[in-house]
């Protein structure tokens, strides 16, 4: 349900934004927006809050929001608050911002590596991935000490994993298969 109801607003959020030549701004503040919330746990209660009014929330909005977002995200929030869809506006906003990287041809990777690669390294990784992914590719990379040399890459639900863990466990299976391993 709310899956459903996030991407109609994202949807008309993103396309309000395409119309108005406002994309990047919006993305910029839906970013914002986002970083606001996570950072208070009572402001996300309080847009929850069913006992809290309408008049009250766009009030609230308007003094957190107002100086640091454009109008075009404003109105769109006091627009689910209308609409009594405030409890999901971290939703609706994560939502958006993934909308806007699919139809930009974006993907979000993230890779785990046991050492720190160095800018050449990564730069090289990228645009293999690019390659594979035939999109252009948001690398995150994060040092992982589980990871026994080489590199795991996460894209959405699949992993690739090119770690010397995972090719010699991959051996290993190989051999007990084959019967060139007698143990067990």
């Amino acid at each position: 349900m709310e899956l459903r109801v996030s991407r109609r607003y994202s949807l008309a959020l993103y396309k309000a934004s395409v119309k108005t030549q406002m994309l990047d701004s919006v993305i910029s503040d839906a970013y914002s927006v986002l970083e606001i919330l996570n950072k208070s746990h009572r402001l996300k209660l309080f847009f929850t809050s069913p006992i809290i009014s309408p008049r009250v929330k766009n009030k609230v909005v308007a003094e957190i929001f107002q100086k640091n977002i454009g109008k075009l995200t404003l109105e769109f929030i006091y627009l689910l608050i209308k609409h009594s869809r405030e409890n999901v506006i971290h939703i609706i906003f994560e939502d958006f911002i993934n909308l806007t990287k699919e139809k930009k041809g974006i993907i979000d990777v993230k890779v785990r590596t046991a050492i720190e690669l160095d800018d050449k390294e990564k730069n090289k990784l990228i645009s293999e991935l690019e390659i594979f992914s035939k999109k252009k590719v948001n690398a995150e990379f994060l040092l992982d000490k589980d990871v026994l040399g080489g590199f795991t890459v996460q894209i959405k639900d699949s992993v690739i994993d090119a770690s010397i863990q995972n090719q010699l466990e991959n051996l290993r299976k190989k051999f007990k298969k084959t019967n060139i391993l007698n143990n067990k």
